[in-house]
């Protein structure tokens, strides 16, 4: 079956690859929240939590497909997974987050682009954190670009469509901005 959730009502269930489930989470006590480049950091909501079932469900497991190149699209996902990582890490919660990008939306994969230079220091620190980008092949063959043309964290999947399907099927929540 597919889910698929609008931004505002998935907003803190997003937030990239959050603290990946090969990563290990914080130390217990360690209150330590990540922060990441233009986002503010999520304000602790104490015992305001989900009752136990990310904990009981880890590791989170999310895809986020973005497919339209709009600068604000892909900032809102950026952010709507930075903040969900940082909410999971405060609260120990491991994670798989993927970011595939589809469409025009591969054009933010080439480290040339003026159009979306202010985003990479964010994308970067989302991939340090645990978030995996998936770049479409066929997308990239429709824009006019190539294989060298992402950065090199990237990684390219034959169609991201199909990328989206499979992680559903692995039991991924596919969570996309409109």
């Amino acid at each position: 079956m597919r889910r698929s959730f609008g931004v505002a009502a998935t907003c803190v269930a997003l937030a990239g690859s959050l603290v990946p489930a090969a990563r290990a989470a914080e130390p217990a006590g360690s209150a330590a929240v990540p922060q990441f480049p233009g986002v503010r950091s999520a304000p602790d909501p104490g015992n305001l939590n989900y009752g136990g079932w990310f904990k009981a469900h880890q590791p989170v497991r999310i895809v986020f497909g973005v497919g339209d190149p709009a600068l604000s699209d892909l900032k809102e996902t950026l952010v709507n997974v930075a903040r969900s990582i940082q909410y999971l890490q405060l609260k120990h919660i491991t994670y798989r987050i993927e970011i595939v990008l589809y469409g025009s939306a591969v054009k933010a994969a080439d480290p040339m682009s003026q159009k979306f230079a202010n985003l990479s220091d964010l994308m970067r620190a989302l991939h340090g954190a645990g978030v995996e980008f998936d770049v479409c092949y066929n997308s990239m063959a429709d824009v006019g670009m190539h294989r060298g043309d992402i950065y090199s964290y990237m990684k390219l999947v034959p169609a991201g469509v199909l990328e989206i399907v499979r992680r559903e099927a692995q039991g991924y929540a596919y969570i996309r901005n409109f």
